[in-house]
Order: structure tokens, then C-alpha cells, then sequence
């Protein structure tokens, strides 16, 4: 038998080399790809189990959910839709049916469009008890007085409980306003129109109060209802004031740069690596203390950057002639309020207070940072700013208000509603 040359047995030894590489690379690879699916199985069944928690067990065990629970409806509208509020509502039941459909089919037909001044309005719909226009503009049902010969626009904004979440066009906060100043006039008609919209920050409303301006639709009363939003965004996620929730995803998208991607990021492995790194790297924020500096530093640069926007809208209010109203929104985890059993097991359940994960650490994090900012905001002076804390409104009442954390049943609407009446008419005197 011929003797393989030199260059045949280095070419020999490389092909062996480069096979058992491969070999060792698949077979890593491959059980990179088993851990991470399994982990994914689990974390479905997990989230499958929570979610037959929320269905059976976990308010906990308290009310039987409305409308059709148990066909895959999305999660928070089944927590919504199982408070007391709901008791003796006899539109509840329809109204619930729909939003679950709507909520389980959020993935394939979004909740938001597109707009491009503030990123995202509500959706265009027309339905029973929920009507948006073309412009993200929700329906107020305006109630017109016997008589009046003058007409005074009162606009009103907000995030989703301002919009309405949880209860038809009627019994938001708008339409309850406006029920409650023309059913007191003599000969002024109040027009009240909502601009709310879920997850907006102040910084969003004021964009879109300013486009109202330029336009030449101006109103004689601008309302700013805020606070649960603005104090997460700007603390927890994304973490800095006047950025909208979200906006930390667009920024990656932005500064994603093709030219850096290898493609090595696709590997399992590499995924695999990432996510233990992630883990042991990565601090759990909800075991730090509850005085964390790093959070009080956002803090007080939130509540500095909230005071300038209230400026800024207070000067072109003035310009104008408008009289403007800065209202900070109650949270069920602040405040003194009676709890029922819904609302009690709301508290003691973490993962029930989180903003839309219904992650336990995320819940225990997200309640020190709104419980922080609000304390804040009561020992901070807001002198001449037309600003009004709401967040002890609910500390003497012990009716059913809450259908989570934020969101309010119509009871709630009317508390605050008639609050700021009270407001509007005190300050006109």
C-alpha cells in the first residue's frame, strides 16, 4: 500500500479535526435547542397554570369572572371583570363579552394604531358600549342643559382610566362631568371631549393638546389626569421622564445596526448563554430597599420634569385664555382606603398588581415605585399650578371602586367626577 504523503496526512488530520468540531457543535447546538424548548414548555405551562388560577382559584376563590372566562381570554380582562363593581350592573355581562373577544384577539388585531406625533392612539371601534372615532377619540355622551345660550369646551385627558377602561361611553369620567356641570347650569352648555388614551404619559397629552392649539380648537378647560403611568415609565420602565412606555423597544429597533449582526446571535447556544448571563448579572430590583437611591434620584427628576411640562402647558393655557387642571390619579396601593375582599386580594397578590406580566417580583417592584413616587409627590409643593392630589380620595370609602389596581368601576368615575366639579366650580367662583 502506497504511504500518504505529508500534505495528504495534514489534509487528513484537518478533515477529522473539522468533523469531530462539527460533530461537537451540532450536538451542543442540539441540546441548546432541547433546554430552551423544554424551558419554553414549561414557561407555557406555567403561564397556562396562572392564567387557571385567575379562572378558578386566584382572586383568591372570590368572584366567578363575567362574560366567556375560560376560552382563552386574555388575563387582565378577566381580573378586571370579576370585581364587585360589576354587581347589579346590568350592561356588565354584554359589555365583558366583547372586550374579552376583543382582548384574546389582541395579537392578531391590535389595540393601537399607529400615529406618529405620539407613537400610539386607542383603536378605531363601534360597538354597544365602547365608541372611538377615526381620530383615537372615545365617545362622551354629552347631556345637554334646558336652556343655555353660551357653550364652554372641556377637554380632558388621561391614560386608560381617564379613556374609560373597564366601563361603557356613559360612565366614564368625561360623560359623568359632563352630566354633572350641565345638570348645574343655568345657561352654559358644558361640551366635554375625552381624550384619553391607554398608557399615555403627560408628555403624550401634551403633544396632542398642542396640536388642538395649532389647529385653532381651543377649549376653556383642559384637564390632565395622570400619575400611575408617568411614575412607571419614568422610574421603572424605561426609567426616564417623558419617555412613553414602550419607547425602550423602539429604541432598539433604532439603534439595531445590521452590519454588527453575524448572525451568531440566532444560535441556541448563544441564546442559552445569554439568558444564564442575563440571570446571574442582572440584579433583582425588587430585593433592594425600599429607599433605594437610584429610585428616589428618578423619582425627584420625575416629579422635576413633570412640574416643567405642567409649565409649559400652563404658558400656552394662559396665551389662550384656558384654564387648566393637573389632576394626580389615585392607585389602590396608596391611600388608606377600606378594602373588600376583591380589592384586599388584589394586595396580597403581587403578581395581580403588575402592569400587564402578572409577574410576582415585577408586581412587589412596580408597587415600591409607585408607592414611592406618590409619597413624593405629597411632600412636594405644587403652589399656583392648579394641581390637585386625588391620590387619598378613596381613603372614606368603602364601596367597591377598583377593578384593579388603577382602573375604576363606574362608582369610581363618579367620585372623581364629582371631585373635580367641585374643583371647576370652586375655582369659577
Amino acid at each position: 500500500m502506497k504511504e500518504l504523503s505529508f500534505i495528504q496526512r495534514i489534509s487528513s488530520y484537518i478533515l477529522i479535526i473539522a468533523f469531530v468540531a462539527y460533530t461537537c457543535f451540532a450536538f451542543v447546538e442540539f441540546s441548546c435547542f432541547c433546554l430552551l424548548s423544554i424551558k419554553g414548555l414549561f414557561r407555557n405551562l406555567i403561564q397556562n397554570s396562572a392564567n387557571e388560577q385567575l379562572y378558578n382559584l386566584g382572586l383568591p376563590n372570590i368572584y366567578e369572572p363575567l362574560g366567556s372566562p375560560k376560552d382563552g381570554a386574555w388575563a387582565w380582562s378577566i381580573l378586571m371583570s370579576s370585581s364587585p363593581v360589576y354587581d347589579g350592573e346590568v350592561w356588565a355581562d354584554e359589555y365583558w363579552k366583547v372586550e374579552h373577544e376583543r382582548y384574546r384577539n389582541y395579537l392578531k388585531e391590535p389595540l393601537n394604531i399607529f400615529q406618529s406625533n405620539v407613537i400610539f392612539r386607542e383603536m378605531p371601534r363601534n360597538t354597544k358600549y365602547v365608541n372611538v372615532n377615526q381620530n383615537g377619540q372615545r365617545h362622551t355622551v354629552n347631556i345637554y342643559p334646558a336652556k343655555y345660550n353660551m357653550t364652554k369646551k372641556v377637554f380632558m385627558f388621561g391614560a386608560s382610566t381617564m379613556f374609560g377602561t373597564g366601563v361603557p361611553d356613559e360612565h366614564t369620567i368625561p360623560s359623568i362631568l359632563s352630566q354633572y356641570l350641565n345638570n348645574k347650569s343655568k345657561n352654559v352648555f358644558y361640551e366635554v371631549s375625552n381624550f384619553g388614551t391607554g398608557a399615555f404619559i403627560l408628555e403624550q397629552d401634551m403633544i396632542l393638546f398642542l396640536e388642538e392649539v395649532k389647529k385653532g380648537n381651543l377649549p376653556d378647560i383642559a384637564i390632565f389626569y395622570h400619575g400611575v403611568n408617568d411614575s412607571y415609565a419614568g422610574i421603572y420602565s424605561p426609567g426616564k421622564p417623558g419617555r412613553y412606555l414602550g419607547s425602550d423597544q423602539l429604541e432598539k429597533k433604532f439603534t439595531y445596526n445590521p452590519n454588527r449582526d453575524t448572525g451568531l446571535n440566532n444560535l441556541n447556544f448563544i441564546k442559552l448563554i445569554s439568558m444564564i448571563k442575563f440571570k446571574f448579572t442582572t440584579q433583582d430590583i425588587s430585593k433592594k430597599p425600599y429607599q433605594d437611591k437610584d429610585y428616589k434620584t428618578r423619582a425627584k427628576e420625575l416629579i422635576k420634569y413633570y412640574k416643567a411640562t405642567i409649565e409649559i402647558i400652563r404658558h400656552i393655557c394662559d396665551k389662550h385664555q384656558i384654564v387648566p387642571y393637573f389632576i394626580w390619579q389615585p392607585t389602590l396601593t396608596y391611600g388608606n382606603k377600606t378594602l373588600n375582599k376583591f380589592e384586599k386580594a388584589l394586595i396580597e397578590n403581587p403578581a395581580l398588581l403588575s402592569i400587564g406580566s402578572f409577574n410576582k417580583q415585577d408586581g412587589i417592584s412596580q408597587t415600591k415605585v409607585l408607592n414611592m413616587t406618590y409619597q413624593m409627590i405629597e411632600e412636594n409643593s405644587f403652589q399656583g399650578m392648579n394641581f390637585y392630589n386625588l391620590s387619598h380620595i378613596f381613603d372614606l370609602i368603602s364601596d367597591p371602586t377598583y377593578v384593579d389596581f388603577v382602573h375604576l368601576g363606574r362608582r369610581g368615575n363618579e367620585i372623581i367626577a364629582e371631585k373635580l366639579l367641585q374643583i371647576i366650580k370652586n375655582q369659577a367662583m
